[in-house]
């Protein structure tokens, strides 16, 4: 399946946690929501200024969070199309996660929880990807560089590193079974690694550097956006 509509490169792909739809991103500055089934297109979400680096789903499947070039951070209503929260000085670039229990977002610069002021990571290294565990225990998380690295999410104690070996990594994403975690690369390869042990246990080769991918609910296939404008669905066996 190929969801073809933005006009520009697509950043961004997440799937809902309900399965039944995808948001993607994009340098046209738009957010584009599509049946995760069928492939149509079911609503268009604008208001940035600038492209759109990352989309990110509530755990609810009705809001999604998009941060955008603009050093904006946008949270939608889907079931409407409208905004919901316009969070400013989010920066440029960086990851985004909501937290399991959806009360914590991270968004570039920004911490952000319910009912609350955001809270700025100030100085803090640009974090280029991050994907919370299933139960919220851990998370993987990366700067700059050719590694991830596995955290403890009380703590903050460093777990496990993620090598690519010579590659840039892009993104990570943690497998909703919790075993493993696959991180794409500017390699044009998916990496699939132990997330117990950080052992690689399979690579992914493709035709395009991976710029963003993620799981469906089930494990079973995985979303990924390639240098181009389009977005390719594996099912992995």
């Amino acid at each position: 399946m190929v969801l073809t509509g933005h006009t520009d490169v697509v950043n961004s792909v997440a799937w809902s946690p309900d399965g039944g739809h995808l948001a993607t991103g994009s340098c046209d500055a738009t957010v584009r929501l599509w049946d995760a089934f069928t492939g149509m297109e079911q609503a268009v979400l604008t208001g940035h200024r600038d492209l759109v680096g990352n989309v990110v789903w509530h755990p609810d499947s009705r809001r999604v969070a998009s941060h955008s070039w603009d050093r904006t951070v946008r949270i939608w209503d889907t079931t409407t199309g409208h905004g919901e929260r316009l969070l400013p000085n989010a920066g440029v670039g960086g990851a985004m996660a909501y937290s399991p229990d959806g009360k914590r977002l991270f968004a570039g610069r920004l911490d952000v929880t319910e009912n609350a002021a955001p809270r700025s990571f100030g100085s803090a290294p640009r974090i280029r990807a991050i994907s919370f565990s299933p139960d919220g225990s851990r998370y993987v998380a990366g700067t700059s560089g050719h590694t991830a690295a596995v955290f403890d999410s009380d703590t903050g104690e460093e777990l496990l590193t993620l090598d690519h070996g010579s590659a840039w990594y892009s993104t990570v994403a943690w497998r909703p079974d919790g075993a493993t975690i696959a991180t794409g690369s500017f390699d044009h390869a998916i990496r699939l690694f132990d997330a117990t042990t950080g052992e690689l246990n399979q690579v992914i080769r493709h035709t395009e550097s991976i710029s963003r991918i993620v799981w469906c609910p089930d494990g079973s296939r995985l979303a990924v956006c390639v240098d181009g404008d389009e977005t390719h669905i594996i099912h992995l066996t």
